[in-house]
């Protein structure tokens, strides 16, 4: 799925205009966005949690880098 997709779901299931629909659309990634840069974490109920974490280092063997 892309965010084509959701857009005409939007479309379909509401009725509304294709420029309104990419709007909510746009506004509901770019606030998701927004929080997860704010280090805020995310919950959608029967959908999932999402945060942002720091990446540990990680020591890769020798072989691994050439």
């Amino acid at each position: 799925m892309i965010k084509l997709d959701l857009v005409n779901a939007v479309v379909t299931t509401t009725n509304i205009s294709r420029t309104k629909a990419e709007q909510a659309v746009e506004t509901v990634f770019e606030s998701l966005k927004n929080a997860l840069g704010r280090g805020q974490r995310i919950e959608l109920r029967r959908f999932g949690v999402f945060s942002v974490k720091a990446a540990q280092n990680r020591d890769w063997p020798q072989s691994a880098h050439r």
